[in-house]
């Protein structure tokens, strides 16, 4: 942003640094009023441990302040010579906590601390720049910032490396913040290495959020007393973090505890107390044999423990081309698909990890929230006709790395990087899979990229909502993806399962589009019969035209194939109801909200409860269901008819209006609102209504 001058001020006799506003910046406001703001902040942060500003002015378009002329080095020159003993690194961070206590004392967050901000003079350590600086807690949010953060260098809100997790969360940074950033500088200061550094800005802002440091990069004479503040500055959690810069920097000032090589002189021996000694020693070391090897069973059970549960969350994308990075963030719900054929694997469901989606999510809060044993993060590159995905699987436990792989190839291989990833990433979850089990997984659905960007664009069709426009559109892109490649089985599928909802919400004559729908259905399994999802929805439009015990085999055979089958767990639940198998049919159900608690499935509780006669349950979870998602339809006109069966019709109608309203070709929401305006004595709106013609 500015350029420095070593000058002279001829008024007072003296050497400055004069810092001007660099002239590719001299026009740009927001430029203008950070420098202006650096510059009223540093005039009132008189401290040793402060660059001092002497005078800020303007001369015709030209924008300078005065300052203090430092001699010495940053302190980022001298680490690129080697790491910093530690009484000295002790000494130098110290100096910054002194001045970081100084600005926060007066309510000013510094925001953009690194070693290239420390200056080292014969006196000490200097920290420069505020250019970043603004008032502590201000609750508003810096989404914009962080946006414009992610970046190599974090030109607007701080460095990669350096900012703290509360940060790239878009929450307001208050001291906090910077005393991260003081461990960051102090680890690097002692090891010669980040903390936390990766080959890009956003593979660094990933481990924020989820790695801990390198502790085994740390010297070996680094004393407990170091160790254990570095522990309390990195502290992911900015409520649990040393927030205090004055306490730091009297825990850096004080004494530090011995290092592990160090021990006390023993006190003078005696024959009694040598005697003594021994006995002593031997129960001990008795005792310590117990506890290391206790340790070292749990240790072991830890490491060799299988990842029984995952959420992979939505890929990252970036490169040259939109409609390449849209495709690229595709790439993780097809990994997902196909990992949650893993036996013995819970994997939580891409509507449940959706709301993940974004640079600044912290995968270990996504783990914990969703209750995961590992997650999966992400990020798919598209660039000169190449597509490159990293990949990192992190232990939701302690945030320990359990895997991570890069996988590269030219634009036309884009249809095989998720059999690819999920083949790899099975491969490390140790879950003993089967010769069968991993072809299934690296098996390539097409070779032809056009029709995987097709049968891509008609999943998200199909996924954004089910209404007709969604449906009309889904089908078209699954039809020209079968266009493009006939034998590709997943694009069958997906005909199949639109033709299925067209079939049962009767936008589509009956039993027609059931008939269509086991067509396409079979047509997929006869190219690949493991595909699980085609199982699940023949076996549905197998149960729609009556044939109940064909249908059970079927979802039974889904869910061989894939057990996290969200279409086959809620189809059997359907089938358990009509056959008032209450229990295995809850038990469906709530497998349902295990994999996405806060999704569609609150509705299909709702369902199971109604159908089984218990009315206040079923109307509770409607309520539930349109509290979570008022845009959902089904939950909307399941509620208004609940309503409606308790007598409650201008709710009812509230309700039914609503759903209609979100999906104005809805059948049952537009049968339903005609039964309430006909016990609401408004019999010619429901007449209306009822000669309504079908789409």
């Amino acid at each position: 942003m500015g350029e420095v001058y070593r000058a002279r001020d001829t008024r007072l006799g003296r050497e400055v640094a004069l810092k001007v506003v660099a002239a590719r910046h001299g026009e740009d406001p927001d430029i203008l009023r950070r420098f202006a703001r650096e510059a009223k902040i540093a005039a009132r942060l008189t401290h040793p441990n402060v660059c001092t500003l002497f005078d800020a002015e303007t001369d015709g378009a030209v924008a300078y302040v005065v300052m203090e002329l430092l001699e010495g080095e940053t302190l980022a020159a001298r680490i690129e010579r080697g790491a910093i003993p530690e009484a000295g690194a002790r000494r130098i961070a110290a100096d910054v906590a002194r001045g970081l206590a100084r600005a926060h004392g007066m309510g000013f967050v510094h925001r953009d601390l690194k070693p290239q901000n420390v200056f080292l003079t014969p006196a000490g350590g200097k920290i420069l720049d505020f250019g970043l600086a603004r008032p502590s807690g201000l609750g508003a949010s810096e989404t914009e910032e962080t946006a414009s953060a992610l970046t190599e260098v974090g030109a607007v809100m701080g460095t990669a490396g350096y900012v703290a997790p509360e940060q790239l969360r878009g929450e307001a940074a208050g001291p906090a913040a910077d005393l991260w950033a003081l461990g960051c500088v102090l680890f690097e200061m002692l090891t010669g290495r980040r903390a936390f550094a990766g080959r890009s800005a956003s593979e660094t802002f990933a481990a924020v959020f989820s790695k801990p440091p390198a502790w085994d990069a740390l010297p070996g004479g680094v004393t407990s007393g170091t160790r254990a503040l570095l522990e309390r500055l990195l502290d992911k959690d900015p409520a649990t973090r040393l927030a205090e810069a004055s306490e730091a920097e009297r825990l850096l000032a004080g004494p530090a505890a011995i290092s592990a090589p160090e021990a006390a002189a023993p006190p003078p021996e005696t024959p009694g107390t040598r005697r003594t000694l021994r006995r002593a020693a031997l129960v001990a070391f008795g005792l310590l044999g117990v506890l290391l090897a206790a340790a070292t069973i749990r240790f072991a059970a830890r490491r060799r423990a299988p990842v029984d549960s995952l959420a992979v969350l939505p890929f990252a994308a970036s490169g040259s081309d939109a409609d390449l990075v849209d495709l690229c963030a595709s790439l993780s719900d097809d990994v997902l698909a196909r990992v949650s054929q893993v036996p013995n694997l819970k994997v939580m469901a891409a509507s449940a990890v959706a709301r993940y989606a974004g640079a600044a999510v912290d995968p270990l809060a996504a783990a914990r929230e969703l209750g995961v044993r590992a997650v999966l993060t992400g990020h798919a590159v598209g660039r000169a006709g190449r597509v490159t995905v990293s990949t990192e699987l992190v232990d939701a436990r302690d945030g320990r790395r359990l895997w991570g792989e890069r996988f590269e190839g030219p634009l036309a291989s884009i249809s095989s990087m998720p059999s690819q990833v999920a083949a790899a990433l099975a491969a490390h979850l140790r879950l003993g899979l089967s010769g069968d089990d991993r072809a299934r997984l690296a098996r390539r659905d097409t070779e032809n990229r056009e029709a995987y960007e097709l049968w891509v664009r008609g999943r998200r069709a199909w996924a954004s909502g089910r209404r007709q426009a969604d449906l009309d559109k889904a089908l078209a892109y699954f039809e020209k993806a079968l266009e493009t490649d006939p034998a590709y089985a997943r694009a069958w599928t997906g005909i199949a399962e639109v033709w299925d909802v067209y079939g049962y919400s009767h936008r589509r004559p009956v039993p027609e589009a059931f008939e269509k729908a086991k067509a396409a259905a079979r047509r997929a399994l006869e190219l690949d019969p493991a595909l699980g999802d085609a199982h699940a929805v023949l076996a549905h439009a197998t149960m729609m035209t009556g044939d109940v015990r064909s249908a059970e085999e079927g979802f039974r055979r889904a869910l061989a194939l894939d057990a996290n089958s969200l279409d086959a767990l809620h189809w059997y639940s359907h089938l358990l109801m009509t056959q008032k198998r209450w229990d295995e049919s809850l038990a469906l159900s709530k497998k349902l909200l295990e994999l996405d608690p806060l999704g569609w499935w609150n509705v299909h509780l709702g369902e199971h409860y109604r159908a089984k006669g218990d009315r206040k349950l079923a109307l509770q979870t409607f309520r539930r269901a349109v509290e979570l998602d008022a845009d959902n339809l089904a939950a909307r006109w399941q509620y208004g008819r609940s309503l409606l069966e308790a007598g409650r019709t201008p709710e009812a109608t509230t309700q039914l209006e609503a759903a209609l309203r979100l999906d104005p070709n809805s059948v049952e929401a537009r049968t339903v609102l005609a039964d309430a305006y006909e016990g609401a004595g408004r019999a010619s709106e429901a007449a209306a209504l009822r000669a309504t013609p079908s789409p």
